[in-house]
């Protein structure tokens, strides 16, 4: 079972839903996952959003196939530091990809924090496929944000992306 191509057809499905939705800054994300929810909680018994596994917080889990996510949307009104948790300048991070070994002062929350949380889940979910799913409001192609989140690199068993009308899906699986 692969989640990155499931999620692939999930946003290829969505695009244009999802593209209307990126402006509604807090609803957008709660809109997301409940889409997600609606559309693989038939598919997979126990799929589950905003839950817990292994006694850690994760935007989406399944038991089986075992899953553990973390999802970021970014769209009109984000900013920069959203990719580092405010610690760190984007120009820090774009120099190489990111991987276990590096060792980076990452605030309490944004996206290179929670590629930090896949890499050490619990032993009870080291079977799990972790992935990491950005999902980006891109129109304005030429911004610092945009920029970062198109250069952006983790170290990963397998990425792909989605391009959207004007957004961009980025998913990073990391094991």
């Amino acid at each position: 079972m692969n989640w990155l191509l499931e999620f692939e057809r999930f946003f290829k499905h969505k695009e244009r839903a999802l593209s209307a939705v990126l402006d509604l800054h807090w609803a957008r994300e709660s809109w997301l996952r409940t889409e997600l929810f609606l559309h693989f909680h038939d598919r997979y018994s126990g799929f589950r959003v905003n839950s817990y596994a292994g006694r850690q917080h994760f935007d989406l889990v399944c038991p089986d196939p075992a899953l553990v996510a973390k999802l970021n949307l970014f769209g009109t009104g984000s900013q920069r530091r959203v990719v580092t948790g405010g610690k760190l300048d984007c120009e820090q991070v774009l120099a190489h990809p990111i991987g276990s070994e590096d060792r980076v002062l990452v605030g309490g929350w944004g996206l290179m924090r929670d590629y930090f949380k896949l890499l050490r889940v619990p032993k009870e979910l080291t079977d799990a496929s972790k992935v990491l799913i950005l999902v980006a409001d891109v129109k304005e192609s030429n911004d610092d944000l945009t920029r970062v989140l198109r250069a952006i690199r983790f170290e990963a068993k397998e990425t792909r992306e989605v391009p959207l009308c004007r957004g961009l899906v980025r998913m990073w699986q990391i094991s």
